[in-house]
Formats: C-alpha cells, structure tokens, sequence
C-alpha cells in the first residue's frame, strides 16, 4: 500500500492530520527507512529515519509525527507547504531497495472576496453592473441566478452581469455562486430593486418559526443578520418575479425581533396594483415561504406589534 500520488490537501477541509502511510510486504523493521521532502527548486532534506524497527527520530515535530511501521502524518497543511515527500528503505549495506515519492497538491477552497453590492436600488432605463470577486486555487469559475434561475437575457462575462436599460422586471434576488471544485461552493446575494418616488407602500410582519433568536440579530453588521436578511429577502422577491403584474419595485427588511424570529418588511409596489400583498398571503398559507417555516397570516400592522412587544418587556 502506497498513497496516492499526487495527494491532494484541500485548505481548511483536510489539510489538518494528513496521513501518508506506506505498508511493505517485507517488515520495514528489518531497513533503514528514511523521510525526505523537498520544494520544487530546492535541494531534498531528511526529515526523520528509523533503524531497525526503533522509533523514528525524530517522530514528532511541529509539523509531522513519524510512526512505525512507516507512516508520515502531516499536522496543519499550509498553503505554501507543497512539498514531494520521499520514502526510502536501505539494507544493511546502505543500499536503496527500494524507494516511492508522494507530492502533495494544497488547493484553495473558493471564498467571495468582494460581493455584489446586497440591495442596489436602479433607476429605469440605466444602466448597472453586479460584480461578484472570488478567490480560490484553482481560480473559481462564476454564475449567475436570478431567483434561483440561470440567467439568460442577460449579458455576462465572467465575474459580471450587466442590467442595460433598466427595467421594472429586472427587480429581484440575483446570486452569484464562486466554485472550482474544492471545499463548498461561496455564494453572495443582490436584492436588486427599483427607486421609486411615488410608491405604494406596505409594511407587514412575518414570523420565521423555523428560526431561534439570537442577539447577533440585533446587529445589522453582523454576519447572521445579513446571511438571514439576503435568505428570506430572496425568498419575498422570487414570490413576485412569479407575480409580474402586482409591479414591486423594492423589498426591504425594516429589523428582526424576537418571538421566534419575526422579520418586519416594507415592500413598494406600482401605486395603481390592487391588492399587492395577495401573491405573498397565498404563498404562506401552507406555512412555508421558501426555506423557511412561517406563520400562515401576514401581519399587517408590525409597528404596533413591536410596541406591545416593547411594552410587555418592561
């Protein structure tokens, strides 16, 4: 038995203990046996040798532990720790019997580096381009949703999606999704909508009953209260890119509040749509939006429930 070669290390993932273990027919008690590793460019360097089936030394460093009968564990892969790492087994007259080389490959799970800006408001007939950065190695390819569909009217190159000529069905939940085949795929979200100056507005309460309050979602900065706010705004908007004729023009989430997680939202329509929130009332009756598991009423006057609510905490 011999490892693979070359082994693959994926940063963060598996690159904590990684085992390289050789297993020979005839005892490696009986050899030398001999650790080396080397960098591409630079000379090879002994690591740690075992005489006779006596432990390795040395067989624990900041790095690697070293066991009998010939097993290399390497603590904490680092990205800059591509190494060749080379076994050999010496008779008693110091000659090679035999001999095998393992490198190893540390890729880099994709990370979004710098997102699409999370809830751009366009104006009509303008112009706008999302730009979603990634890092990653190897570099991650991306792609574009809107509302959980591929895009297809739109023109994308690479790390960019480009909205000519704004228009109000271009309002929606665009994800990009950074992947290159290592780790999880990295995905960030644009609620895209519309300014709109003389708007109908509704303000309504949702509560999120499959979500546990948590005091980070007090804070707007913090990574829970954007990951939950992007997740549910989303789910909204595909309600409507379902719904063309109700016209919203933007979603927005006013705050959360505890009693499980309730999420206040102020959604803009075209002033002339009758009955705008029906699409959102239908869509909740089961008690699902999406993801998540809600109430199965809206409601329709969150400020004065989040009075009462302050009221009763005092």
């Amino acid at each position: 038995q011999k490892p693979s070669n070359p082994t693959t290390v994926v940063l963060g993932v598996n690159s904590h203990r990684v085992r390289l273990e050789w297993r020979y027919s005839d005892a490696p008690s009986q050899y030398l046996v001999q650790f080396y590793r080397q960098k591409p460019g630079e000379t090879m360097e002994q690591i740690s040798s075992s005489r006779d089936g006596n432990a390795f030394d040395p067989s624990n460093t900041n790095e690697f532990d070293a066991s009998l009968d010939a097993t290399l564990t390497l603590k904490n892969v680092k990205r800059n720790e591509e190494y060749t790492y080379s076994i050999y087994l010496l008779d008693s007259r110091a000659r090679v019997v035999e001999t095998h080389a393992v490198s190893i490959n540390v890729v880099v799970p994709p990370e979004i580096t710098d997102p699409p800006e999370l809830k751009p408001l366009l104006v009509i007939r303008e112009n706008h381009t999302l730009t979603c950065n990634a890092s990653g190695d190897p570099l991650p390819n991306i792609s574009w949703t809107k509302d959980g569909i591929p895009v297809d009217r739109f023109y994308v190159t690479g790390n960019q999606l480009y909205l000519f000529d704004v228009k109000l069905e271009d309002v929606g939940s665009y994800k990009c999704t950074a992947s290159n085949g290592y780790g999880d795929n990295a995905t960030s979200v644009s609620i895209v909508g519309i300014r709109c100056n003389d708007c109908l507005i509704r303000s309504i309460g949702i509560t999120l009953l499959s979500e546990v309050w948590t005091s980070a979602l007090n804070n707007r900065e913090s990574i829970e209260f954007k990951t939950l706010e992007s997740k549910f705004l989303s789910e909204i908007s595909s309600v409507y890119t379902k719904n063309p004729g109700k016209q919203l023009y933007t979603v927005g989430l006013v705050d959360f509040r505890s009693g499980s997680v309730v999420a206040e939202v102020e959604l803009k329509f075209e002033k002339s749509v009758l009955d705008p929130l029906k699409p959102l009332e239908d869509e909740i009756k089961d008690g699902k939006l999406g993801s998540f598991t809600v109430s199965r009423e809206l409601d329709l006057n969150p400020s004065k429930a989040c009075a009462t609510s302050q009221l009763d905490s005092i």
